[in-house]
């Protein structure tokens, strides 16, 4: 919870109200970051006592006196677990989680901005949670769809519960980099593959070398072709 519910999610969300001009929001936002914090270190302290003892006493407004061991320990309290508003939100994590996936597996750098094209019937929830999914998926601008064949050009798609998500290609890589680049990795494979078969053609090899060694370049002969089918297939999609 602490590593990720809170430090990779809240505390990122949180940061637009932290550093904006909202006095009010900002007062809220940083109240239930420290409520939430210092409650953690209380359910936390059994298991790493010296650690969340000198994090308490550092809290601002706490005195040097006071010691997290005597303090009252956190209750459940059902009025606060807003458990729809908890439902509705997870809807808007797996998008943020969709678009990161789609930047990776497309080696998107995190300085390139891409736009979001939803298909979707949660118009409202996502217009709500706007700013932080832009924020927090590395969005120019998020665009609403009636259908995929309603966005212009090649697109990667995904799906998460509540909408299916588009992001033209262009948005996501260079192309004629891309394309390049996978030319030249076909070339690289290439030469791999007739690497591997000249060796594997060679009968004083098959016969002579460890079974291992043999089984070993049969491997990667086998490797080395499913790559170039990869990459070809994926130079063909750009195409």
């Amino acid at each position: 919870f602490v590593w990720g519910d809170f430090c990779d999610w809240y505390i990122e969300l949180s940061k637009p109200a932290l550093y904006g001009d909202d006095e009010e929001k900002k007062l809220g936002t940083l109240s239930v970051l420290c409520f939430v914090l210092e409650n953690a270190l209380k359910l936390l302290h059994p298991f790493i006592p010296f650690v969340t003892e000198e994090i308490y006493r550092n809290f601002p407004g706490r005195a040097k006196k006071d010691s997290i061991m005597v303090s009252a320990f956190p209750r459940y309290n059902s009025r606060m677990a807003y458990k729809k508003e908890a439902k509705s939100f997870e809807g808007v994590m797996e998008i943020i989680k969709a678009v990161r996936a789609m930047r990776k597996n497309a080696d998107c750098p995190p300085s390139r901005k891409v736009e979001l094209y939803l298909v979707t019937e949660s118009k409202r929830l996502i217009q709500l949670n706007r700013d932080s999914i832009m924020k927090l998926s590395g969005a120019s601008q998020i665009r609403f769809a009636d259908s995929g064949a309603a966005v212009e050009g090649k697109t990667v798609s995904q799906a998460t519960e509540i909408a299916q998500i588009y992001i033209p290609l262009g948005e996501l890589v260079d192309i004629e980099k891309e394309k390049a680049r996978l030319q030249a990795e076909i070339e690289r494979v290439k030469g791999e593959i007739e690497r591997a078969d000249g060796k594997l053609a060679n009968r004083d090899f098959v016969a002579k070398a460890p079974k291992k060694l043999v089984d070993n370049e049969r491997e990667k002969l086998e490797k080395y072709r499913d790559m170039k089918e990869k990459f070809e297939r994926q130079l063909a999609e750009l195409s």
